[in-house]
C-alpha cells in the first residue's frame, strides 16, 4: 500500500511539472482575420512549482509555469478563455487583440484568471517569457 502512495505522488509531481504547448494548440492564422490572444502567467513566487493549464474553449491549450505567456489566433466569435477553475466568455472581433493573465493569489483556489486592457496587456508580456 505504501509504495502505490509513493507512486501516486509522484505522478502528482510529475504532472504538476509539465508545461508547454499541448497538441491543441491553434495553428497561427492571418492577424487581420483573426484575432490575437495573449495569456499570460504572473512572476509571482507564489505558485512557482507549479505549471497552470491555460484553456480554450474548455480544450487544455498550454500549461505556463510563472512568467511564461502563449500568444494564439483565434477565429472570430464568441470564445471561452481561462484555465479550470475560472474563465471568461466574451464576442472576440477580427483583428483586435486580447490579454488575460492567470495570478498566484491566497484564494481557494490559489489562481485568478482575468482580462487585462491592451495596454497592461503589452506592458506585462515585455517583462515575461514567451512560450514557443
Amino acid at each position: 500500500m505504501q509504495r502505490k502512495s509513493w507512486l501516486l505522488v509522484l505522478v502528482v509531481l510529475i504532472v504538476a511539472c509539465a508545461h508547454g504547448k499541448t497538441e491543441h494548440f491553434p495553428a497561427p492564422g492571418d492577424a487581420s482575420q483573426t484575432v490575437q490572444v495573449t495569456i499570460m502567467r504572473d512572476n509571482r513566487l507564489f505558485g512557482w512549482g507549479l505549471s497552470m493549464r491555460a484553456l480554450l474553449n474548455g480544450t487544455p491549450i498550454a500549461a505556463l509555469r510563472r512568467g511564461e505567456y502563449v500568444q494564439l489566433s483565434v477565429a472570430p466569435g464568441m470564445h471561452t478563455v481561462g484555465i479550470p477553475q475560472e474563465n471568461v466568455t466574451l464576442l472576440m472581433e477580427a483583428g483586435r487583440h486580447y490579454y488575460f493573465i492567470i495570478e498566484a493569489t491566497n484564494s481557494f483556489y490559489g489562481f485568478d484568471f482575468r482580462r487585462l486592457e491592451p495596454d497592461q496587456g503589452r506592458r506585462e508580456t515585455d517583462r515575461l517569457k514567451k512560450l514557443e
